[in-house]
């Protein structure tokens, strides 16, 4: 039962719209009748999330909205605030129709580089050490 109310409460979240979150409790229904989940209990869970849950949250409605542009960056401490202040001032300031978002991701210094060095050309050997055929002693 906790998984049915998970992913209709995910079907729920992810929807803007009623027709969207039909669709998808729909086929959720079918993909937990096809894993044999009882089809009454399938019903009992997600008529009690709907009409318990959504009769308190205003329906999802369709927001006209710019996409979001998410823009990943290092983490660097100071400046990497500094600097998200900065494009979203000048973001705000001349490209109001626009949502971009900065995203920093944090990383070590030993990713930058590799942890064994390269082998020679010259040193490399070339050579197949061992090749047995079936069949034969060959």
């Amino acid at each position: 039962m906790g998984l049915i109310r998970t992913l209709v409460y995910r079907a729920y979240k992810i929807n803007n719209t009623w027709s969207g979150l039909h669709e998808d409790i729909t086929k959720l229904m079918d993909i937990l009748k096809k894993n044999l989940f009882p089809a009454h209990l399938i019903e009992r869970v997600v008529n009690c999330y709907i009409t318990g849950t959504l009769s308190n949250h205003s329906p999802p409605v369709s927001l006209p909205s710019s996409p979001t542009f998410y823009f990943k960056l290092p983490y660097i401490g100071l400046f990497s605030i500094v600097t998200q202040k900065r494009v979203s001032h000048l973001i705000k300031r001349y490209c109001n129709d626009l949502d971009i978002k900065l995203v920093f991701s944090s990383f070590k210094m030993g990713n930058l580089f590799g942890v064994k060095d390269p082998i020679p050309h010259g040193l490399r050997s070339c050579v197949v050490h061992k090749f047995a055929r079936v069949g034969c002693n060959a």
